[in-house]
């Protein structure tokens, strides 16, 4: 086991069960491990009782690359117990291991010493993978150290990302040093409108900038640079969202769709035409399917559109063959194909659906179909057959499943639900839950099983989750195999019976509450904890509060978000500064009104996310949004920039903000209108609503169901909801005019039409006098 040289070719799945086998980690083992130290668990190295063997094998535990944060943070804390001192030298020599720092120790460092560091090109490369609370840290210790003049040539470009909003709102930028900077969607929409006053030359512009662009930054754009802006994207990969590509194809459209659509950005083309000439319907949809199709939602009318344009363009029907070369020119529009027209297409079919992220069941029966048809029967495939299927498997049911080997299964999807997991998350879902039809789990678990090893969970990973019930992980996982896994086991997508499993296993291993370096590890597992003994934790970093809430899938809203909040601010010398802020964005809602009132409104400045309030009750939306108001108040005069700053709080805004934002240049998306206040926004007037989405007005009856519009329109009469072109009954009567009386209508009975006509009459005669009489008083 010790022989392994560096240059061993062993599969790093296969590392941890036979490192599991060293009796014990010496300084030579690890020396003669090299490169494969990365195969040992955070558990094992938090069992290294001497932190000496550790600091004498930093060299080559700081050479490796592949480390996960919880087993840099295990190694790097039991070497500065060891004595190892945090000093400029000494952080540079950690290399990879500097993602497992606690961002505490950033404090220990001078302004000398940031700086220094923030110019070393290795450690920063390093630092870009780290969390985003010692990143935060870090760069916020960078523009301490710097002049505001300075900071963007200070902060490293590839940690532009933590560099909060509040120091990206400027008159003036210099164009050639932020162009160079790695920026977020978010920070990019800050400054969008300063460059765009500043600069006309938009083919000058990175990707990373041209990201941020919003139709309110670029309401003042006469034609031909707005034109200019947004062919200046084209090429250069820009990533932008549904909304902004919806707000941007309708001001291009305004005197009709452009006839140079091959100049523009794929993505935009989705919401441009479609362009049905025979001249030009060929090129327009090669070009359509070359873009993003998910932009669009499954089934939307337009993406829905876009493929029967294309099918006519093309010529395509549901019964004659669809030629390679017709779906090549297709492309990503193919992922809405019918089951026939699968079936009807040429072999080529199943490779272009492979970029296709969801399928419809009629569409999984269609490729199965088609599948077999080349591979064979799928009690036949092997697991060449499979890595040849590849995502495709992502379309196969329970059913079918069952009939593929045991052996090929066991092979294939541990590796392949992997790769789908993070970037998939809906494909991930679908496979797993038709696995434990397969294998006969949802309904019943087979009533013995194999011991799980450590071997077979590094190989087997989320897989293990479809084989093994919670019944057989009881039975059959050891509290020492738990122990030494916890960190894999706990990223596994388990159901809550399983978790409940591993828990009370924990709960053996820890009779008195979890140790704090193994919160770091416990990933969901942590999610089954109450609340009280969530109160006997040890949560005395920044660092353990973000790998506890980052590890695990809570619910925004829980209650025990609260709970950890709490006993995290009862060590001693914590706070809600900018780094614990940039940690809590993403669960604000969890935290209490009590917790959030302690908040400081200044450190809303430092930090680098933005609240999530989606799930927030009304009253912390509101007093979240006034201390965000409250922080930022002295940027108001940037128009555009305080409105994305503010953009993600405004479901706490009062009307009379509301007000304000529609007088400058928001063009508010539809998702976050309909996030507002309903009460506040019934205070509104339709001219308020106008000028506050702006040009995403057209769309206004995409949301008319929406609750926010449903409560405006009933506070409304009928002649102000005309003026927003509502197909809606306003709920409040006209007032009519002096002298105007209104008649309810008559209830109809046998006999009586003649009288109700009688009545009318009369009625509307005297309205018509007293009309006359007023003209002349």
């Amino acid at each position: 086991m010790c022989n392994y040289s560096n240059n061993s070719t062993v599969d790093k799945d296969a590392l941890p069960g036979l490192l599991s086998s060293v009796p014990e980690i010496t300084s030579q083992v690890l020396t003669s491990l090299g490169s494969l130290a990365v195969g040992l668990s955070t558990s094992t190295i938090l069992q290294i009782t001497n932190g000496s063997i550790l600091l004498t094998s930093m060299s080559t535990l700081s050479a490796t690359t592949g480390w996960s944060v919880t087993q840099a943070s295990a190694i790097v804390i039991k070497v500065i117990q060891n004595n190892y001192q945090v000093t400029v030298e000494n952080l540079e020599k950690l290399r990879s291991l500097v993602i497992g720092l606690p961002s505490s120790k950033i404090n220990n460092l001078t302004s000398k010493d940031i700086l220094s560091l923030s110019g070393n090109l290795t450690f920063t490369t390093y630092m870009e993978q780290a969390p985003v609370a010692l990143r935060q840290r870090f760069v916020q210790r960078v523009i301490q150290a710097s002049s505001a003049q300075s900071i963007f040539l200070s902060v490293p470009a590839n940690l532009a990302s933590a560099i909060p909003a509040s120091n990206l709102v400027a008159t003036t930028l210099n164009i050639s040093q932020i162009n160079r900077m790695k920026w977020t969607r978010r920070q990019a929409q800050v400054f969008f409108q300063t460059l765009l006053i500043q600069n006309t030359n938009y083919s000058i512009l990175s990707s990373n900038i041209l990201q941020g662009f919003t139709c309110g930054a670029a309401k003042n754009l006469n034609e031909a640079q707005f034109v200019n802006l947004i062919k200046s994207m084209t090429g250069k990969l820009v990533n932008l969202e549904s909304s902004q590509l919806n707000c941007l194809a309708k001001r291009l459209s305004m005197n009709g769709a452009p006839a140079d659509f091959a100049s523009y950005p794929n993505d935009v083309l989705l919401y441009l035409g479609p362009y049905t000439k025979p001249s030009v319907c060929a090129d327009y949809f090669t070009l359509v399917g070359k873009a993003n199709i998910d932009q669009l939602a499954q089934g939307s009318v337009r993406r829905t559109s876009l493929l029967s344009s294309a099918r006519r363009c093309l010529s395509i029907s549901n019964t004659g063959r669809i030629a390679k070369e017709t779906l090549q020119k297709l492309g990503n529009l193919v992922c809405d194909l019918t089951a026939q027209e699968i079936l009807n297409s040429d072999s080529y079919i199943l490779k272009a659906l492979k970029n296709c992220s969801s399928f419809t069941d009629s569409q999984r029966s269609g490729i199965l179909q088609k599948l077999k048809a080349i591979y064979g029967a799928p009690s036949t495939w092997t697991v060449s057959s499979m890595d040849q299927i590849g995502s495709l498997a992502s379309s196969i049911e329970g059913t079918t499943l069952r009939l593929i080997d045991k052996i090929v299964r066991r092979q294939f999807f541990p590796g392949f639900l992997t790769a789908i997991k993070i970037q998939y998350k809906k494909l991930f879902t679908f496979v797993m839950s038709q696995l434990k039809v397969s294998l006969r789990l949802a309904t019943r678990a087979a009533p013995d099983c194999e011991e799980l090893t450590t071997d077979m969970i590094a190989k087997q990973k989320e897989y293990i989750v479809v084989t093994y019930t919670a019944v057989q992980l009881d039975t059959c996982l050891s509290n020492k195999t738990l122990r030494d896994n916890l960190e894999t086991l706990g990223s596994l997508a388990f159901d809550n019976d399983q978790l409940k499993v591993l828990k009370n296993k924990l709960d053996t291993v820890f009779p008195t509450t979890v140790p704090e370096l193994y919160l770091l590890q416990m990933g969901n597992i942590a999610s089954m904890y109450s609340t009280k003994e969530i109160s006997q934790w040890n949560i005395t970093a920044v660092d353990t509060l973000a790998a506890v809430l980052g590890g695990a899938s809570w619910a925004t809203n829980d209650s025990k978000i609260n709970a950890l909040v709490t006993q995290y601010l009862r060590s001693s010398n914590v706070t809600f500064d900018g780094t614990a802020l940039s940690v809590l964005a993403p669960y604000i809602c969890g935290i209490n009104e009590t917790l959030i009132r302690k908040i400081p409104a200044n450190e809303l400045r430092n930090s680098i996310e933005p609240l999530d309030l989606s799930t927030c009750t009304q009253g912390n939306k509101d007093l979240l949004y006034s201390k965000m108001k409250a922080a930022y108040s002295s940027y108001e005069s940037s128009s555009n920039a305080y409105f994305q700053i503010m953009r993600t709080v405004l479901g706490g805004a009062p009307s009379q903000d509301l007000v304000v934002f529609a007088k400058g240049l928001s063009e508010m998306d539809l998702t976050t209108f309909t996030g507002l206040n309903p009460a506040e926004v019934k205070k509104l007037n339709a001219e308020n609503i106008k000028n506050l989405i702006g040009i995403n007005f057209l769309d206004i009856n995409m949301i008319s169901r929406s609750t926010v519009l449903q409560a405006w329109v009933s506070a409304k009469t009928q002649t102000e909801v005309n003026k927003l072109g509502l197909n809606a009954t306003g709920g409040v009567r006209e007032t009519l005019p002096d002298g105007f009386i209104v008649i309810s209508p008559v209830t109809e009975t046998s006999g009586a039409s003649s009288l109700k006509f009688t009545y009318l009459l009369y009625f509307f005669t005297i309205g018509v006098i007293f009309s006359i009489n007023n003209l002349f008083l």
